[in-house]
Order: structure tokens, then sequence, then C-alpha cells
């Protein structure tokens, strides 16, 4: 068997439970077109002058579209060393799957470890071995989809959607002071719903419904904690660390 296709195959078992929800659930065609984004709720207040919204309603008065979607993500200050953890669920009928992600950034370069598999993105390499043992493998980046090979959407991939694929969005307060970005848009055979948190810049969760409206996978990120990941997140079983970068 030549390297590449043994490349591919161990990417393969790595990422079982991640690539599991997409390989179920490709029988789903379509938009989800029962789902749409709450209408922007912004009352007038009393005699014209300015005022508070009602309490509840939580909505900033800001009107993004298409259009600015883009430039609000470019211009948020984001973290460039930080971990959390990713939950993400594939649902399909009769059952479902969930996996547990841990994921590190730092200087450019991803760590994902789910389930004894290892994943180092860098700008141009992706890494992957499992447990602490040899070997690694390693791909070039221009012939790797190295975002489905890690299996998780990104606030990235909100912010590269063109904008004739964006149906709706919002503006809101999601949690007591954090006001966060709600996308919907049309994505191959899904509609994917983005929560985006204005406060960090981050992907706060990302929702896939196939044209039923059915939910076809979930995933979730849990709060970043902010701060230099140990390096050991960074370094393969032969010892080497990749990055930091200048």
């Amino acid at each position: 068997m030549s390297k590449r296709s043994l490349l591919f195959c161990l990417a393969a078992v790595l990422l079982t439970a991640a690539l599991l929800g997409g390989a179920l659930l490709s029988y789903y065609m379509g938009r989800g077109e029962s789902f749409s984004l709450p209408p922007s709720l912004k009352p007038e207040p009393p005699n014209g002058s300015p005022g508070p919204a009602p309490e509840g309603l939580g909505l900033i008065p800001l009107t993004v579209d298409a259009e600015n979607i883009h430039r609000l993500l470019a211009v948020i200050e984001r973290p460039t060393a930080y971990s959390q953890t990713i939950r993400s669920t594939a649902y399909w009928p009769g059952g479902e799957k969930s996996a547990v992600y841990l994921w590190a950034q730092r200087d450019g370069v991803t760590r994902v470890e789910t389930d004894g598999s290892n994943i180092l993105i860098t700008s141009d390499t992706v890494y992957m071995w499992t447990g602490n043992e040899l070997p690694f493998y390693e791909l070039a980046r221009r012939n790797t989809d190295a975002e489905s090979a890690a299996g998780l959407p990104t606030w990235e991939d909100c912010a590269s959607l063109p904008p004739e694929d964006i149906l709706d969005a919002e503006i809101f307060n999601s949690a007591p002071g954090e006001r966060s970005l709600r996308v919907l848009a049309r994505q191959k055979e899904y509609t994917v719903e983005y929560l985006i948190s204005l406060e960090n810049g981050l992907l706060l969760s990302a929702v896939y419904y196939g044209k039923n409206g059915e939910t076809a996978y979930h995933v979730s990120a849990g709060e970043p904690v902010t701060g230099d990941p140990e390096d050991e997140r960074f370094t393969l079983p032969n010892g080497s660390m990749i990055g930091p970068y200048p």
C-alpha cells in the first residue's frame, strides 16, 4: 500500500467520530426552509426619545446583513492563544453519536484531541497520530482539507460565506453582558445556524438542519480558557515542537 493510501486510511480511523455524521446523513438534501431567525425587535421609545429596550428582549439596535457580516467578523479582536472543550453530536434516523474534543490554539497552530487521536494543523502542514506513539503522519495542507479532518466548524466558516448564501442574521444578548451574532446560511445540503460571540470572536455553536428541519449535526464550544497552552499540546511524538511562530 502506498504512503498516501496509508495516510488517508489513518485519517479515516482517527476521525471516525467526526466524520460519521456526514457519512450517515448524506441522504439529506435541500434547505431547511422552516427555520428562520427571530425578527429584529426594536420597539419605539415613548415620545420618540431615546430609551432602553424593554427588559427581557435583550436585542442590540444594530442592523446586520449579508454584506456587513464579514466586516464585523474581521474587526473582532480574538485571543491568539487559548484552549476549550468542544462537543459534537451527529444525528440520523434511529440514532446519534457524540464526541468530545480538546481544542488548543497558539500562534496559528491548532491542536485537536479526541479519543486518543491527535491532529496538529499549521498554515501549510497537517500532522496526525494516535496516543503518544510513533509513527506520526505528515500531510501537506494544500492537499488536505484540514478543517474536515478536524471535523469541526469554526468562526472562519461563517466569515467566508458568500453573501448570497446568507439567509438571515441578528445581533442579540445571548447571556448577561455577552453579545452574539447569529447567522443562518445555506451550506451545501444543509441550512446552518452559526452563533458567534462578539466578545471573543469565537464560535459558540453551529447547528446543521436537514431539508425537513431535522437536526443533523450540532456542535457547541465551552468557554475558552485564554492564555498560552502548555508546550506538550504542540509537541509531536518524536519530541519536536511545532511553533511558536514569530
